[in-house]
């Protein structure tokens, strides 16, 4: 049954994923959000757990990376469909009905990614391109701003344009072969962690100030903290 416990989670994870995309299916987009982030805890949980019952395993691996591509891949996917299929019949313009198809691009690019990462050698000290979980949170926190606010990010939720940037941003930075820091502690020296630290210290301040709008600068700004602060691999 140890052995067992990270996969048991594991298939939360995916439970959680696939109970998101039925009702991100069904247009109830806030719902499936919530359900994404329950499977993303569960994405956290299940490493957590194994790293602490020292169950790593080849099944677990592969097992972790299919609930990916559903909690991280598929129901966001379907989100962006939604949200791009309302912004085309908002503009009210025959011919385009084809656009909304373009969500589907970040669970294609989900799945190239997840591909990549378990071909990669492995090393856990850092990601090779944006993870997957955080292209699904930029995602899940579109339909949040509409629903929640700020007031004034919700125009751009609605804008046919910032969609599909928000699309090519998450495909292109998540299959770019750059190294991007992990939040795992080996050790919770402030010295060793400084890019950690800083990266949780301004995630926090922005979350008490943009709320459910936060992730839209968070996963920017952790993408050009690992792009610039990050130390060179020596």
């Amino acid at each position: 049954m140890k052995k067992q416990l990270p996969n048991l989670i594991t298939l939360l994870n995916l439970l959680s994923g696939s109970i998101a995309a039925y009702h991100a299916s069904n247009g109830r987009l806030e719902t499936a959000g919530y359900f994404i982030l329950l499977g993303i805890l569960f994405d956290f949980l299940d490493g957590f757990a194994a790293r602490l019952l020292k169950t790593q395993s080849p099944l677990g691996k592969e097992l972790d990376s299919l609930a990916d591509m559903v909690t991280s891949g598929l129901a966001p996917g379907i989100i962006m469909f939604q949200l791009l299929r309302h912004a085309v019949f908002s503009w009210d313009v025959s011919g385009w009905n084809i656009i909304p198809y373009a969500g589907f691009l970040l669970t294609l690019g989900a799945a190239y990614r997840l591909a990549a990462f378990n071909i990669s050698p492995d090393d856990r000290s850092y990601f090779k391109g944006l993870p997957t979980p955080a292209m699904s949170l930029l995602t899940l926190s579109l339909p949040f701003v509409r629903h929640y606010g700020p007031g004034w990010l919700m125009p751009a939720t609605y804008s046919l344009v910032f969609l599909l940037l928000i699309i090519v941003f998450s495909v292109v930075f998540m299959n770019l072969p750059i190294r991007m820091f992990t939040l795992k502690f080996e050790n919770y020296s402030p010295s060793r962690n400084r890019l950690k630290y800083l990266f949780i210290i301004l995630s926090g301040i922005i979350l008490f100030f943009f709320r459910f709008g936060a992730f839209l600068l968070i996963i920017p700004l952790y993408v050009l903290l690992s792009l610039f602060a990050l130390p060179k691999k020596s």
